[in-house]
């Protein structure tokens, strides 16, 4: 018996009835997943387009303009997202994909992508070369961070112990989440309105490098350029940077040591020096508090001394009782 060759089909008829089978297997059709953006597609209709992987495996994800404009922040290669969408077919280039419609950061970006939006920065003509000076007198300070957070209490303390007398003009803003990034903006825009606003002040405790992340967004940098008043930055601790850190006109290494450095200029009305500064450069950050910063090290050296330590004990126990 001979078979009879099939008929020529359309492609397009193959690829729908690929995609109605699967769209009715897919039982799941709403998901949610954590993974690290990869590429990224950013076509003049400003939709975006990226992967986002876990280990071995990566699917393609599709966010609308108009959900992106929401997000509060620009998605970017080597962040970890937790994103919800529904799943989607596409019969074209019978294309899986999640179609987003909410997006959190979990993790920033990584640290080592700094001087790319420096040089990015600079391009776009939004990189400050030059510093503000702080007023002889001040008179009123734009305090931003959440009055919920540690650093809401921590800096005016410190501010009224070291001797501080300006008023202290509270901007309460979100420091995670969503809308974190333009919160933050948004104060600042806020306090450049207001006259009697001396200096702005941008802080908030110590976290965990993605709580931390969202400084190094570019919206916020472009904020503290366009900024008539200087601004001091105090975001974690001594050794944590962020871009807001190199583009803020004075960076300090916590809210406590922000609030000391401007009562002390008030008290003592000794000028800062701020440094002419150029991007992009491996070292761009002031330390006007003149605070220590303890080195850092890598925890395989720590455990090759230990081990190294413990072998030349054991070598000396051995020979004092042989």
């Amino acid at each position: 018996m001979t078979n009879t060759p099939e008929s020529p089909r359309p492609i397009a008829e193959i690829n729908a009835h690929i995609r109605n089978t699967l769209e009715r297997e897919i039982r799941v059709k709403h998901v949610t997943v954590i993974g690290t953006v990869g590429r990224i597609k950013t076509p003049p209709s400003g939709h975006v387009y990226f992967a986002i992987s876990e280990n071995d495996y990566s699917i393609p994800c599709f966010l609308h303009q108009h959900v992106a404009r929401t997000l509060g922040f620009k998605v970017r290669q080597g962040m970890k997202l937790e994103i919800s969408g529904t799943i989607r077919v596409y019969d074209k280039d019978l294309e899986v994909q999640i179609d987003v419609e909410r997006a959190s950061i979990v993790q920033a970006a990584p640290s080592h992508n700094l001087l790319e939006l420096e040089a990015m920065l600079e391009a776009e003509g939004t990189w400050r070369t030059t510093k503000h000076p702080l007023p002889p007198r001040i008179h009123a300070i734009g305090l931003v961070t959440s009055r919920n957070s540690m650093a809401w209490g921590d800096f005016q303390q410190a501010y009224t112990d070291e001797g501080g007398t300006a008023r202290i003009i509270p901007e309460h803003v979100v420091l995670e989440g969503d809308q974190a990034i333009q919160t933050i903006v948004n104060a600042i825009a806020r306090l450049n309105n207001q006259n009697h606003i001396d200096v702005i002040v941008l802080v908030r405790g110590g976290g965990r490098q993605e709580e931390l992340g969202i400084f190094d967004d570019p919206l916020i940098s472009k904020a503290i350029f366009q900024s008539r008043k200087p601004i001091i930055t105090g975001l974690g601790h001594a050794d944590d940077e962020t871009l807001a850190d190199r583009v803020a006109d004075i960076r300090t290494d916590n809210p406590t040591r922000a609030a000391i450095l401007l009562a002390q200029h008030e008290t003592r009305n000794t000028p800062i020096a701020i440094p002419v500064v150029s991007a992009p450069q491996q070292s761009l950050t002031p330390n006007p508090a003149n605070v220590p910063v303890s080195r850092k090290w890598p925890l395989g050296a720590i455990l090759t001394i230990i081990i190294l330590g413990a072998l030349v004990a054991l070598l000396f126990v051995w020979q004092f009782f042989a």
